[in-house]
């Protein structure tokens, strides 16, 4: 009974990890102007197109979460795109952690 429990969990991981990368392209496209010649990264939408696909929020406000400082949140977040294999660029994966922090965390 234990071989199929292992099975279905590892089968739902790989399920998730398949349904995370499905359009995984798209948050290259979400960006925003401002008010400056450069570019600013919506890390909210990135989050939205990325993260939310995987999880929702309650990740971020369970009292037990694992994530205890900033540096573990960037960690946590490159974590997840090297996981789904979003390859998003650094300013990005700093827009998501900038936008995670100021939204739940408050470091």
């Amino acid at each position: 009974m234990k071989k199929y429990k292992i099975v279905i969990f590892s089968s739902l991981i790989a399920l998730s990890i398949v349904a995370c990368t499905t359009g995984s392209n798209a948050q290259k496209e979400i960006k925003v102007a401002s008010s400056s010649d450069t570019e600013k990264v919506d890390g909210k939408a990135l989050h939205k197109e990325s993260c939310s696909k995987c999880h929702d929020s309650s990740v971020y406000t369970k009292a037990d979460r694992k994530i205890k400082s900033l540096d573990s949140l960037e960690k946590r977040v490159r974590g997840c795109d090297a996981n789904i294999g979003s390859n998003l660029e650094p300013e990005e994966l700093k827009a998501i952690s900038t936008f995670l922090n100021n939204e739940y965390y408050k470091f």
